[in-house]
């Protein structure tokens, strides 16, 4: 591996944490958990909670698309708006690995590697759902899958998606593929443009 956790910058990690702060509902209603924040571009840093829309932000489409389809491709650019507007329904989206799991690692081909980054960190995002105690979570991209459901599940972790759901590349199939998974699987939380009280 590249960097370890004991050798990243630790200021980034600050970046990201009060990115995602500004946007963490008062009760969560579904947590997302994706696999990493994207690599650096150019030595800079990129997040799904930062306010500025960094092309081609492939999560943030997919699932804002998801949620409010031709009203967010309308109006895609005003991240502020939508991130706000995701909080006030209840979802909020942590990351399996903290720190761009691209730049943890030697050989981006070797999916074994990705997988066990993400096992190296399970306890800790037990620990980081059991203190956010949402009402469901939510695994997003394969990677993820495989190396938190069953461990999750063990610990009682109500999860909604029982198979992976992809991640969603623009204008490749697996977006819309993304979305038609994402879709059935927020319709188990009740959501359908907004939850059911």
């Amino acid at each position: 591996m590249k960097n370890t956790y004991d050798t990243y910058d630790p200021e980034l990690h600050v970046l990201y944490s009060e990115a995602a702060k500004k946007y963490k509902p008062k009760e969560i209603r579904v947590l997302i958990v994706a696999e990493s924040p994207p690599p650096l571009r150019r030595g800079r840093p990129r997040y799904f909670y930062f306010d500025e829309l960094d092309s081609p932000e492939n999560l943030y489409r997919g699932i804002m698309t998801t949620l409010w389809g031709e009203e967010f491709k309308r109006t895609a650019s005003n991240k502020p708006h939508h991130l706000k507007r995701f909080c006030e329904d209840g979802f909020y989206l942590i990351d399996a690995v903290k720190f761009p799991i691209y730049d943890l690692i030697y050989d981006l081909r070797n999916e074994q590697q990705k997988i066990q980054a993400i096992r190296e960190q399970r306890q800790a995002r037990l620990n980081e759902i059991l203190a956010l105690e949402p009402e469901h979570t939510i695994l997003i991209h394969p990677r993820v899958f495989t190396g938190l459901y069953e461990f999750l599940m063990t610990h009682e972790i109500s999860i909604l998606n029982d198979s992976p759901i992809t991640f969603p590349i623009v204008g490749k199939s697996r977006f819309d593929e993304f979305i038609s998974q994402f879709q059935d699987t927020l319709g188990r939380a009740g959501y359908s443009g907004g939850f059911v009280q």
